[in-house]
């Protein structure tokens, strides 16, 4: 135990030295790696949970990501890697939204206390030492710090003190103790490990005669619905051959981002359908080929609907550029895609409707990983300038330094593009000084990088040249 609460020191001094007043940069990888080691050498065996080494990985390449291209929604999912991990840590082979449940709930919650009380707990010299000195002193120093904070007026020592750093790092100790003092909720993960992958032939039998209404229920449902769709599909084709849809940006917008909203209700519909019809004994009825077959032909449709969809939104990339909206449309049709195919895959191999739940939430988890990782600002701007049709010189200057490089090389901006990017220029490269190395990230570095060779500056008080 001693040896747990040794490693749950470092990683607090860690993380303040790494994160402590620092912007993002490769100091969360750093971070990362560090937690990461300290937990396998407090407990060898802690990652053979498959569910663990899932969100360690992701809790890791979250990190790294942040050194490439730091941004809120890495940020996000970072954060949502840490709950995870300390949500498997316990050994349970738990969803992935339960876990990060229950681990948060261990972050903020349970963990520390339970640290506590095993230091409580505990006998010899060394235990009397943490249980008299070391505890009392860090729950005073947290509590001083938020008061020292909320008024700065508030001074009990003499000497310079620095009340966030150690606000810091007794809030470090609170939350990293859910890594090395892992605890759960029973009741949630009790319910969650119920809840098996495969359906079973249910007990007690349904009667007969009440399976054959629900199962032509089912079949005259989605007959209803496979007309439906059908119909909309080819209006749609219709409509898009024809070259009467949508003429501006604004109708193509409006066209593309209705259509995502059809498709995404479309999906859940055809889960939700899918999730109640073949929830029980229906998938062991003898006679239900044909509901079966309407099941897949609805899903069928829906991948149709995902493919019009796309081939619209690319239409709209192609004219007016790219933009994280269009982006996120193409991640949005990827997880539908996914979606749809593990909606056929269970009623195939009689899935239960949980099982969806897990595979379709690490789906996601990997691909917004994945997602938030690439440093979408500069491919934006690199995309638009050469090869849209139409230029948004205003959006792109909205994107950051990252669009530097490529707007000082764009020789058709006005008068006042041109002074906000000579300003933002002057900006970064000052502020780009200033910086620490916990905060280096490859964006950052690149920009500068290419800032340097476009203008090579003498000072930063020096005017970069657009009109190239």
């Amino acid at each position: 135990m001693l040896k747990s609460f040794v490693f749950l020191l470092i990683a607090a001094f860690a993380q303040n030295f790494l994160l402590y007043d620092y912007n993002p940069g490769v100091n969360f990888g750093l971070f990362a790696a560090a937690v990461l080691m300290l937990l396998v050498a407090a407990n060898p065996v802690v990652f053979r949970n498959p569910g663990a080494i899932a969100a360690g990985a992701g809790f890791l390449f979250a990190g790294a990501g942040m050194g490439i291209h730091p941004n809120p929604i890495l940020m996000l999912l970072f954060l949502g890697s840490v709950v995870m991990l300390a949500g498997y840590l316990p050994g349970s082979r738990l969803s992935p939204v339960v876990a990060a449940f229950n681990g948060g709930f261990s972050a903020f919650f349970t963990s520390f206390g339970k640290a506590i009380m095993r230091a409580a707990s505990g006998n010899g010299q060394r235990h009397h030492v943490l249980r008299l000195v070391v505890l009392p002193l860090v729950v005073t120093l947290l509590f001083y710090s938020l008061y020292a904070w909320a008024n700065p007026d508030f001074s009990i020592l003499r000497f310079s003190w620095d009340e966030g750093y150690v606000f810091c790092l007794c809030f470090g100790l609170v939350w990293l103790s859910a890594f090395f003092f892992p605890s759960s909720l029973n009741i949630l993960t009790k319910l969650d490990l119920q809840q098996p992958d495969v359906l079973t032939p249910e007990q007690e039998q349904t009667d007969e005669s009440s399976l054959h209404l629900e199962y032509r229920q089912g079949v005259i449902l989605m007959t209803c619905l496979n007309v439906l769709l059908a119909l909309f599909l080819a209006v749609s084709t219709l409509t898009l051959a024809s070259g009467t849809g949508a003429a501006t940006a604004a109708d193509l917008s409006h066209r593309v981002h209705d259509g995502v909203i059809v498709l995404i209700f479309s999906i859940l519909l055809a889960m939700a359908v899918v999730l109640f019809f073949f929830r029980g004994n229906l998938n062991f009825y003898k006679g239900n080929s044909l509901l079966k077959k309407l099941t897949y032909t609805w899903v069928g449709l829906n991948a149709l609907l995902l493919l019009f969809t796309a081939c619209e939104n690319a239409l709209y990339v192609i004219n007016y550029g790219l933009t994280f909206k269009r982006i996120g449309v193409y991640v949005w049709l990827l997880l539908c895609a996914f979606g749809l195919v593990t909606t056929a895959l269970k009623v195939k191999e009689f899935r239960s409707n949980w099982y969806l739940v897990r595979i379709n939430t690490w789906a996601a988890y990997a691909l917004f990983l994945a997602a938030a990782a690439i440093p979408w600002n500069g491919l934006i701007t690199y995309y638009n300038l050469r090869y849209a049709r139409t230029q948004d010189v205003n959006y792109l200057l909205s994107l950051g330094s990252a669009s530097l490089p490529g707007l000082l090389e764009y020789g058709h901006l006005d008068k006042d593009q041109r002074e906000k990017v000579n300003t933002m220029t002057r900006e970064f490269m000052t502020n780009a000084q200033k910086e620490k190395w916990q905060s280096w990230n490859y964006t950052d570095w690149k920009t500068r990088q290419s800032l340097s060779t476009l203008s090579n500056p003498v000072s930063h008080d020096t005017s970069f040249s657009v009109n190239r």
